[in-house]
This record gives C-alpha cells, sequence and structure tokens, in this order.
C-alpha cells in the first residue's frame, strides 16, 4: 500500500489494518522522503512504528529530525525515548529541532517515573528558559514546555505560533509551579 492508500483506509475506518501498518513500517524504513512517512505514522497514531521514527532522529535532514522528534515527544509522549531526548537537547544544534524537542521535554515530564531522568530533563527546560544568551525563540519553547509540563491543557497553553516574549510573556506562577513539581 502506498502513503495514499493508507490514509484513505484511516479516513474511512479510523484506523489502519495490520497490512496498512507494515506498510507504513516499509515507508518509514525505505522512503526516498522519510519526512512524508513519519507525518502519516503520527496522523494515524501509529504507536507501534515509535522504533522506526526513533530512527529518524539521527537524520543529516533537520526538518525529518524535527519531525520525528515532533511525533515522538509531542504527539506520542513515548517515554521510552526519554534519555533520547535528554542527550539530544544537549548536542542538537539546529534551533527549530531544538524547539520541538523543548515543547516535547514538556509533553513526557509528567508521564516519567525516573525522578533523576524527570529532573534531568526538567533542569535542562529551565536553564534554557531562564538563559539570558539563549535565543527568544529558545526560550519560547522551553516555555512552552514548562506549560505542557505543569499540565495546562494544550488549547490554555501560549500559541505556539508566535514568538514569546520572556519580558511579558512567561508567566511567573507557572514557573514557580514548574519549579515546585520537579524539584528545582
Amino acid at each position: 500500500m502506498n502513503a495514499e492508500q493508507i490514509t484513505d483506509e484511516y479516513r474511512i475506518n479510523g484506523r489502519i489494518s495490520g497490512k496498512a501498518m507494515l506498510s507504513l513500517r516499509s515507508l518509514l524504513r525505505e522512503s526516498d522522503d522519510p519526512y512524508a512517512a513519519i507525518t502519516l505514522a503520527g496522523d494515524v497514531a501509529a504507536f507501534q512504528l515509535a522504533e522506526e521514527i526513533a530512527t529518524h532522529l539521527s537524520s543529516e535532514d533537520s526538518m525529518v529530525r524535527w519531525n520525528a522528534a515532533g511525533v515522538l515527544f509531542t504527539r506520542f509522549r513515548d517515554v521510552r525515548f526519554s534519555r533520547l531526548c535528554v542527550e539530544l537537547l544537549d548536542k542538537e544544534t539546529n534551533t527549530v529541532v531544538r524547539g520541538i524537542l523543548m515543547a516535547g521535554a514538556g509533553e513526557l515530564l509528567p508521564l516519567i517515573e525516573d525522578r533523576l531522568l524527570q529532573r534531568q530533563l526538567a533542569s535542562r527546560l529551565l536553564h534554557t528558559l531562564e538563559a539570558e544568551d539563549e535565543f527568544p525563540e529558545m526560550r519560547g519553547s522551553a516555555y512552552l514546555g514548562v506549560e505542557a509540563a505543569v499540565g495546562i491543557p494544550p488549547t490554555d497553553r501560549s500559541p505556539a505560533n508566535r514568538r514569546l516574549d520572556p519580558n511579558g510573556d512567561f508567566k511567573a506562577q507557572v514557573v514557580e509551579e514548574f519549579r515546585s513539581m520537579y524539584g528545582l
């Protein structure tokens, strides 16, 4: 099955068959355009394909890395990859990818049972949020992660599609709640 057929099957049935899942796995592994396959896996909630999506976190193409991080960390909230999220936050140089990693870290935080790992991830968010020498966009992405981590519903969070002003858009009460929740 091709991507269009998988999409049609999902649209009609609200889920995909085993055959479609196997085809999507092949697209993720072999496609010349993994970006589209990653998007499709996220759209059809193919949680079973998280491992295949994770392989694209090391792609040379920053947009493929961005999409893989977005699906794994913000859409799937797959805590199995929490350590990888920490590692990527430490080494990723592309600001677009780092931004989605920040937001994804916040989505993962409440779900992580390992308190040490949880604290490591929370520390990275807080450090970026408070770093005066950090790009404002990165600080804004960290704030979006903080909002997610304290449980603010997505519809009540700051808009992800506009640049947040660290001096006006960050709510001190939210940051203090984050510090308290994660022992920072």
